[in-house]
Order: structure tokens, then C-alpha cells, then sequence
């Protein structure tokens, strides 16, 4: 199902996957997975633990090769391309000898700024990400949530309309959480990238997502998709309710 978060007819191209297949030292990991987020929207993926979500989001970034199938982005093939998308991961990955400006400004160095101008360019931005006054900081300086907004500061410098996500945010304390979905949610309603997140958590899933893909267990194979046509900014108190709740039971009900 292709969701467009700005109504358009005629949604820009994001991910499309096909047909995907994908082994390990001859395990079937994923099976005949298909896939299409256009720019501007996003999907959350859920399934068991084990069952090929972040292997998914490597193959998705051009990190692994699927023995069939094609990943294309805005129509074009994603292996070998380099610095095409943001890819977040589980940990935030902050160089500890590093300040908070300069992990931030690695890829724009890999991409060929010269160290200074790319520095210049970073603190320049800090406030738009919540870390101005902090670009002198080490990252153990920082709280959790203060981390994971430089970890996620740092994908944007690679490509500020496409993302793929690892539960960015599952290593947060509940309160931290929280704050990092209502600021994540307030930075998508101004910058409208597409995304495609990978949780354990279907509370999060029917917060952050347009459409929920959920795999089952090894190999993993698409079992159900839901949409979630719901107003953005989302609250915890919206997926309290109906029919929110009812998505939340069928989830829970089709995972165990």
C-alpha cells in the first residue's frame, strides 16, 4: 500500500522494494518482501525478534545484496551508492574523542567540505535540532536524548529527505522517549522526510508511521499491513483511543 502524507495524485518516488528474497549461510532470513514508501511518507516495520528487521534495513541501505529482488530509490538501484541515505542505527555511534560538532560534521568532510567550513556549517544548524550551546560538548556530556539528536543531526548531513531508522529511540528511559517522539514528529511536520522505521514497539509504530508492515517470524514474509490515517503531530492520548486501539489489538493479536 503506498501512503502519501501530502495527498498528491502523483507522490515523489522514495524506496521501492520487489520481490525480495534474502539467505544467510543458506537460512532463508527474508522472503518475497515487497515494499514502496514514496518521499514524504513513512512505514514502521514490526515482527519478532530475530526475524531480519535491521537485516532488511541493510539490504534497503545497499550494505547487503538480496539473492532476488531489486531495491530501487527515486528509480534508480541502491547498490553501490554511496551517502544516497541517512541510515540511523540502535546506537548513537558518537565518536567519544570527537565534540558533538565534529562527529556531526564527518559526512560532509567524506563528502569533501573542508574540515573547518564543515564545522562552520554544523553549529550553524545546532538549534534546529534542539543542541545549540553544545557543539563543544563530548558525548558523554550529553543525556540519552541529547545523544540520539546528534546521532540523528549526524544521518542528516548525508540526506535530509529519506531515512531509515533501527529503533532509534528503544534505548531511552520512558520520559526520554517521549520527548525524542514529540520532537522527532515536530522535525517531520517542517521537513516532510519519508522514513521507514524499524520497533519492537506497535504503540510507537502507530505514533510515528503512515502505514505498519508487520513480518512474521524467520523467514520473514509481509502477513499484514495496516494504514494509520491519523493527524500529525500524533499524542500518546490519540493512541489511547479508537480505532487506534483496535490496530493495536490486531497487531498484538497477528504477532503472538
Amino acid at each position: 500500500m503506498n501512503i502519501s502524507r501530502n495527498n498528491s495524485d502523483n507522490p515523489v518516488p522514495g524506496i521501492d522494494v520487489r520481490d525480495l528474497d534474502y539467505y544467510y549461510g543458506g537460512l532463508k532470513v527474508l522472503e518475497n518482501i515487497h515494499l514502496s514508501v514514496p518521499r514524504g511518507s513513512s512505514a514502521a516495520v514490526l515482527g519478532p525478534s530475530g526475524c531480519g528487521k535491521s537485516t532488511l534495513l541493510h539490504i534497503l541501505a545497499g550494505l547487503l545484496s538480496p539473492e532476488q529482488g531489486e531495491v530501487r530509490f527515486q528509480g534508480r538501484s541502491v547498490l553501490n551508492r554511496q551517502g544516497w541515505i541517512s541510515y540511523m542505527q540502535q546506537d548513537d555511534l558518537l565518536l567519544p574523542w570527537k565534540t558533538v560538532a565534529d562527529n556531526i560534521a564527518l559526512p560532509l568532510i567524506l563528502k569533501g567540505q573542508k574540515a573547518r567550513d564543515a564545522r562552520r556549517s554544523v553549529l550553524n544548524q545546532l538549534d534546529q535540532f534542539g543542541l545549540e550551546g553544545f557543539g563543544s560538548h563530548f558525548p558523554e556530556q550529553l543525556s540519552g536524548g541529547m545523544r540520539q539528536r546528534a546521532s540523528f543531526m549526524r544521518s542528516c548531513m548525508f540526506r535530509q529527505d529519506f531515512f531509515l531508522l533501527d529503533e532509534p529511540f528503544s534505548r531511552l528511559d520512558y520520559l526520554t522517549r517521549s520527548r525524542m517522539h514529540e520532537w522527532f514528529q515536530n522535525y517531520v511536520e517542517e521537513h516532510q522526510p519519508g522514513y521507514i522505521l524499524v520497533t519492537h514497539d506497535p504503540e510507537e509504530a502507530l505514533l510515528l508511521a503512515d502505514e505498519i508492515i508487520l513480518l512474521s517470524s524467520r523467514p520473514a514474509r509481509i502477513i499484514q499491513r495496516f494504514s494509520v490515517d491519523a493527524p500529525r503531530p500524533r499524542s500518546r492520548e490519540l493512541i489511547a483511543r479508537e480505532p487506534m486501539q483496535e490496530i493495536l489489538r490486531t497487531i498484538i493479536a497477528k504477532a503472538t
